[in-house]
């Protein structure tokens, strides 16, 4: 009666090799192409008068609104077009040793059309290109002291081209740069404490190059240059599975710590604290099956202080959000679902895109759902 792991281990250590060693090869392409418009306009009321600079009072708050594109509005089109191949290599060196490399070559190319009729520079060009050719690699070593376990060591660098995360900030400015460079470093441990159970620990740096920064930091008329750096450090640490026959879990937790290495403009210096990254965060969420019909579940989000900004002059305060649901099994092909937010309505922000513009979470809100099968 050899416990299973010792079962498993042991024809592990008497598999031949094969060609002197074992390979696990992976290759693969990628083709996509993504449309975005992206369009921003500003309300007024009677006079023009900007929304932002009225008090907010209960009669102003039932003044009509006008929506109305400022020179400073965006009005634009983006097209991005990625061709990729890849091919990764997983070699087992021995029984308890892996080792894994890999590449990816991508061609990234973003068009962006400005669509502004307010404020477009007379005689600029309406559209802009940009393509990289961009080489990504992978590495890593994973240790297995037992089949069920690993610790693991892995490097990757990837990249986010000058359209930015929406692919619609490309300008006749920032076409020519080189994209963003993003390398990860990571150390973790992953345990399958049984065959529904797995708990995983990870610490990690990432640093973040050819950001845009003002080359004289003190004067904002400055041109910007991509040699702004940041890095991020940070704890993960997770658990999933089952506790019993009834009761699952997914839970996790993070330590962040993320900042500018190098001053960006007169009001973010080196040292400050990355935007929206609480320090502390974490969620649980546990589901109950009261019988093969009936379930019900319970979750809990916390998110720790964060700053809205990079001049890091607003915190959003922290916040504990619970929620809820519960499960019908009407029959094979019919289920229904409960689903309760913010069961406690705690007021939070989720969100901020800068120092005045918030975006608040959810009240207490209730969904249903009905999902059939045919």
């Amino acid at each position: 009666n050899v416990p299973t792991t010792e079962r498993q281990h042991r024809i592990l250590d008497q598999r031949p090799p094969v060609g002197g060693l074992e390979h696990t090869l992976l290759v693969g392409a990628e083709f996509g192409r993504q449309d975005t418009d992206n369009v921003r306009k500003e309300g007024r009321f009677a006079g023009g008068l900007a929304a932002i600079n009225l008090p907010v009072t209960a009669s102003n708050a039932r003044l009509p609104i006008t929506w109305v594109q400022i020179s400073t509005s965006n009005d634009n089109r983006g097209v991005a077009k990625v061709g990729a191949v890849y091919v990764q290599d997983q070699v087992a060196l021995t029984p308890w040793l892996l080792a894994v490399a890999g590449v990816r070559y991508e061609t990234f190319r973003t068009e962006v059309t400005d669509r502004r009729t307010v404020g477009f520079p007379t005689g600029q060009s309406r559209h802009i290109t940009a393509t990289d050719h961009l080489w990504s690699p992978r590495l890593g070593l994973i240790f297995k002291p037992r089949p069920n376990a690993s610790i693991y060591a892995a490097y990757s660098k990837t990249y986010q081209p000058r359209g930015g995360d929406q692919l619609t900030s490309l300008t006749l400015t920032n076409q020519s740069l080189a994209p963003e460079e993003f390398k990860n470093y990571e150390l973790g441990a992953k345990w399958d404490v049984t065959s529904d159970l797995n708990l995983s620990a990870a610490v990690f740096q990432l640093d973040r190059s050819n950001v845009l920064v003002l080359s004289n930091p003190n004067d904002a008329a400055s041109p910007t240059v991509p040699v702004g750096r940041q890095r991020t450090r940070g704890l993960e640490l997770s658990a999933t599975g089952k506790l019993t026959d009834r009761l699952n879990l997914v839970a996790s937790y993070a330590l962040l710590d993320g900042q500018f290495l190098d001053a960006v403009s007169g009001t973010v210096r080196a040292g400050a604290v990355l935007a929206n990254m609480p320090r502390n965060s974490g969620s649980v969420w546990a589901r109950y099956e009261v019988n093969q019909r009936l379930g019900a579940a319970l979750g809990v989000v916390y998110q720790g202080e964060r700053f809205a900004a990079t001049d890091n002059h607003v915190a959003l305060p922290g916040y504990t959000r619970v929620d809820g649901a519960v499960f019908l099994k009407i029959n094979e092909k019919v289920q229904a679902q409960i689903n309760f937010e913010n069961v406690l309505n705690t007021d939070y922000y989720l969100f901020a895109n800068s120092n005045n513009n918030l975006t608040p979470g959810s009240p207490r809100a209730v969904k249903v759902a009905l999902a059939v099968a045919f």
